[in-house]
């Protein structure tokens, strides 16, 4: 059916896949888990024996991967993570407010082996700047962890593993880089043109590096004090590379990190996630729309100076894919980047947006729009296979940015223009069907796609 309201034009980083302690923390009891099995290496690859018609004929509608029509009569679904158990981990975004829900508990217990916190652990939700500042110890931030603990807690319960946050990323707020860890010592400037200059008073290199040191060793200590063998890895720094910045080497060079100790940080961000980190836990640089080349060469730049460090052990691949781009070969360019490097990859904050940026999106029916992202995720993750048995890349893990459609941080509400009054409006323009569930947690056919029904070709 055809929307009924008038709605602006979205504009969204789009890719296609062919066509986050203390001495003074108090620590509770430590409990155990026995998390879900986790694969390490890819699986020899053997030709399948064929079949009798009649042996054909036997076969359960699962046995056939005919899981829709499974579905259809029975109401049963696959269970995504065993489906791709001897390939990647499964994992998806939550949130606390969503864990609240037992059909969204249930549906990620069913589907998936890892989980990770939406925004819970990231340094704009667990730095409490008003008992910082009451504090008054400028060395380091005070952190509530309030907020993960219900993640965590639900994730050892249920024997799932945890893929660890971002610890150092340019959504640090800036009031943790000033002098005095005062807000007051942050100021925005708007010229005539309604560009915004942020200005801060910061500390002394030395200062920041230390609250770094400490920001980072909390999360690291909290996580795997009062949740031993639960977190598996680690984003210890993300979105470096900023190509639009026009930047020598593409650094972000707007971020407060690089504006306050340059391109030191990089290695000591890893330093410090090495000394606290468990051996078994892998540190990851993160970033996105390594597809492209400029930001491609620059990232391969920068994990290459990271690999000279000696700390480094993975590359998250921001994974924002659309139903459009961008074309295979771009996507070949970066895994064959990725491989080069030698380290483990993991496909993050993973969806199929089903918008484009084009003006078509706005005649386009909700029936199209789903029915536009079934193939590409069968295209998609038969192609993750296909390159992880070839031995062109060791993807380990795949992350999903939500569990459903309404939660994706795609259809929350934000300022956009009307396209066609260019009146500026308050919600949710034109909505995205991005991930395998849609708000009634029902799987839609990109689900189904997903797991590789055989009767989507």
């Amino acid at each position: 059916m055809k929307k009924g309201v008038k709605m602006g034009l979205i504009t969204a980083t789009a890719v296609l896949f062919l066509a986050g302690c203390s001495d003074s923390v108090e620590f509770g009891p430590v409990p155990t888990i026995t998390p879900r099995p986790m694969p390490t290496t890819a699986p020899v690859v053997t030709q399948p024996v064929e079949k009798t018609e009649e042996e054909e004929k036997t076969l359960t509608l699962a046995e056939q991967k005919k899981f829709k029509e499974q579905y259809t009569q029975t109401g049963e679904l696959p269970k995504l993570y065993e489906q791709y158990k001897d390939y990647f981990s499964m994992g998806v975004m939550v949130s606390k407010e969503e864990l609240e829900d037992e059909k969204r508990q249930a549906l990620v217990k069913e589907q998936f082996n890892v989980v990770s916190c939406r925004s819970e652990l990231s340094p704009a939700n667990i730095m409490d700047y008003e008992a910082t500042k009451a504090s008054k110890d400028l060395s380091k931030a005070v952190l509530d962890f309030s907020g993960a603990d219900a993640i965590l807690s639900f994730a050892q319960k249920n024997g799932l593993a945890v893929r660890g946050p971002v610890l150092i990323s340019h959504g640090t707020p800036s009031w943790f880089f000033t002098k005095n860890f005062s807000e007051d010592e942050v100021t925005i400037v708007t010229d005539d043109a309604g560009t915004e200059t942020e200005t801060v008073e910061y500390a002394s290199e030395e200062v920041i590096l230390t609250r770094m040191e400490n920001y980072i060793k909390e999360v690291i200590t909290y996580c795997n004090t009062n949740y031993p063998d639960l977190v598996v890895s680690w984003d210890v720094l993300s979105d470096a590379i900023n190509a639009q910045e026009n930047a020598e080497k593409q650094y972000r060079v707007s971020s407060h990190w690089y504006r306050s100790l340059g391109e030191a940080y990089f290695l000591k961000s890893f330093e410090f996630a090495a000394k606290y980190a468990t051996e078994k836990q892998t540190l990851f640089y993160c970033d996105d729309l390594m597809w492209e080349r400029t930001t491609r060469e620059a990232a391969q730049a920068l994990i290459n100076l990271l690999k000279e460090g000696g700390n480094i052990t993975g590359v998250a691949s921001l994974s924002h894919y659309n139903t459009r781009t961008p074309n295979v070969f771009s996507i070949e360019d970066m895994f064959k980047m990725l491989q080069g490097t030698g380290l483990e990859i993991h496909m993050s904050n993973f969806y199929v947006d089903t918008l484009t940026s084009s003006l078509e999106d706005y005649d386009t029916t909700t029936e199209e729009f789903l029915e536009s992202s079934v193939k590409r995720y069968k295209n998609l993750m038969t192609a993750l296979i296909k390159s992880e048995t070839s031995g062109k890349s060791d993807v380990t893990m795949i992350e999903f940015e939500s569990l459903s459609d309404d939660v994706s941080s795609l259809n929350q509400p934000k300022e956009y223009t009307d396209h066609i009054t260019g009146e500026v409006m308050f919600g949710v323009d034109v909505p995205s069907y991005p991930v395998l569930f849609d708000e009634n947690l029902q799987p839609k056919d990109a689900y189904f796609g997903a797991v590789l029904d055989a009767d989507i070709k």
